[in-house]
């Protein structure tokens, strides 16, 4: 009688899984922030060099940054297993 075989991974669906489950709090932090600066818009209204205080043109591309940096370092959790090595 043989033993357990080993089954190759299902990557699709454990990546998908994976990086889905941890983007949900990255999709709220992201919400939060976005309120919070328009919040506080007018405070840093004199800071601003160029730029308005609610400028779609700012902001956008700092929640796809943020956004795909989280989406990159989940799907290489779900790689790698979770090990994380910083060096």
């Amino acid at each position: 009688m043989r033993g357990v075989e080993a089954q190759p991974p299902a990557r699709t669906g454990g990546l998908r899984l994976v990086v889905g489950s941890g983007m949900k709090p990255v999709a709220a932090g992201l919400a939060v922030g976005v309120v919070a600066a328009l919040g506080a818009a007018p405070a840093l209204a004199g800071m601003l060099f160029e730029a308005g205080p609610r400028d779609p043109a700012v902001l956008a591309p700092v929640v796809l940054v943020l956004g795909l940096v989280a989406a990159g370092r989940g799907g290489r959790d779900a790689r790698c297993g979770g090990a994380s090595t910083w060096h």
